[in-house]
């Protein structure tokens, strides 16, 4: 991630719609979050909308990636266009990051109402006001840094995000420079993930609810440590403790279960899930041999290995069990 490595405007401007590059049916959309430099996306749009308040997924590229490319990597678009949910792929600007990774590291970005966050909560915002969207179904998906920057979402924004998948991410706050940045990627030595649960609580404004995470991890990525999507589980296990009665006195009863499971011609991976309220409240999933790429994803694409299991279908099956 390193090698390839603030409030937000009150307008997105949306260019004329064409029909998606992969051709699917919906639109697939190009606009600019209307401030000083102003920041791009895209946004796919399913030909069955109907005007009825459909789901939207937030999708966070990875470092020297693009909203085309990580759309291209991952197929999210054709699972919204079966499932019918609007996908929005914000774009890191080359004048914020010459890699165009998310700055997730940057203190100014680890708070609610600032910085590359605030931006990104804001195109949801728009893009709602100009699309039907169910505001209760908004969910955030990243890879590498986009993975580091949707765990800093899903803790500070819980009141946006029913739910979130961190792909070969860290932890919020496991960083705050980045040299410590570059570090914890290699080495997975954060601070301690259970202060941080409660540091990401608060972050969220102490909110008594539920933040249901997926985590996703290769076994043989040599940018970000396996180690650190552990942590990732600590933290928000720790940050759902607090969440649960406003305490941290183990009133949280989480059931684990895990499968080992094996894609036909592809790698072995396990998952485990930690149930609550009779649905995954955490996922982790570790893919045996995998690098730094989005698992199942299409195989001609950098940083996208399609011997993994799906993680694009298995991240959406996981999202549609929550709604805020």
């Amino acid at each position: 991630m390193h090698r390839l490595l603030a409030a937000a405007a009150a307008l997105l401007v949306a260019s004329q719609p064409t029909l998606a590059a992969d051709a699917l049916p919906g639109k697939w959309i190009s606009g600019t979050l209307a401030r000083e430099e102003g920041r791009e996306f895209k946004l796919y749009v399913p030909a069955a909308q109907n005007h009825q308040p459909l789901p939207l997924v937030v999708m966070l590229h990875g470092c020297t990636q693009g909203p085309d490319t990580f759309a291209d990597s991952t197929g999210m678009n054709a699972i919204a266009e079966k499932a019918r949910f609007l996908v929005l792929y914000p774009a890191q600007k080359a004048s914020a990051n010459p890699a165009r990774c998310w700055n997730w590291f940057a203190p100014a970005n680890q708070a609610r109402d600032s910085g590359e966050p605030a931006e990104i909560v804001a195109m949801v915002e728009q893009v709602a006001r100009q699309h039907a969207v169910d505001r209760k179904r908004v969910y955030v998906a990243g890879l590498s840094a986009g993975a580091s920057m949707s765990a800093i979402l899903a803790a500070c924004y819980p009141d946006v995000f029913a739910a979130a998948a961190i792909h070969a991410g860290t932890m919020y706050k496991a960083a705050t420079s980045l040299p410590r940045a570059q570090k914890v990627m290699l080495t997975a030595s954060g601070p301690d993930p259970d202060a941080l649960g409660e540091q990401a609580w608060a972050c969220g404004g102490r909110r008594q609810a539920m933040t249901p995470v997926t985590i996703w991890q290769g076994e043989g990525d040599n940018v970000v440590n396996r180690k650190n999507a552990d942590q990732v589980v600590r933290q928000f296990t720790r940050l759902n403790e607090w969440s649960d009665d406003g305490r941290n006195n183990g009133s949280l009863r989480l059931k684990a279960a895990r499968d080992n499971k094996k894609v036909e011609g592809g790698y072995d991976y396990a998952v485990t899930r930690y149930a609550h309220g009779g649905r995954p409240l955490i996922e982790h999933y570790r893919i045996a041999k995998m690098g730094h790429a989005w698992s199942g994803g299409k195989d001609d694409v950098r940083f996208s290995d399609p011997k993994g299991p799906n993680a694009s279908a298995l991240i959406w099956e996981f999202f549609r069990q929550h709604a805020r």
